[in-house]
């Protein structure tokens, strides 16, 4: 009686340290990336805008594109909605998508138009999307 005491207790102690040591255990958590929108300068010689960002942390979810959106307003034509997105004009930057400040010219000339405005952007891993401040230039 006694050692069916003693194996009683051992397989219900055993079942406790089985429960207790399979609890499940929570994913780390996203840490979105953090991109900042930069003021464009100018190239003098082409007469194009040179846009600028800059990535402060690349977080634990990866960037497959990031960029500038943009909007164009043609002379006498300002666009209804001020919102540049992705599904818009963008200037593409070369990966990989490392800390530190980026830049990439326009494809357009300041000649060419009154006004843009202009974000940053990084497209991650899990499909969203997320953006800096929004600027305009003249």
């Amino acid at each position: 009686m006694k050692q069916l005491s003693l194996r009683l207790y051992g397989l219900f102690a055993f079942i406790f340290l089985c429960c207790v040591g399979c609890t499940d255990h929570e994913p780390n958590p996203e840490v979105l990336p953090v991109v900042k929108t930069v003021e464009v300068t100018f190239n003098s010689q082409t007469g194009k805008p040179l846009f600028h960002l800059r990535i402060e942390s690349t977080g634990n979810v990866g960037i497959t594109e990031y960029g500038v959106a943009y909007l164009l307003a043609p002379f006498g034509n300002n666009p209804a909605d001020f919102t540049p997105t992705v599904d818009g004009p963008k200037v593409v930057f070369d990966l990989p998508g490392t800390v530190g400040d980026h830049s990439k010219s326009a494809p357009f000339t300041d000649a060419e138009v009154e006004v843009y405005f202009y974000r940053s952007y990084a497209k991650l891993q899990n499909g969203n999307v997320i953006y800096g401040d929004i600027y305009s230039g003249d």
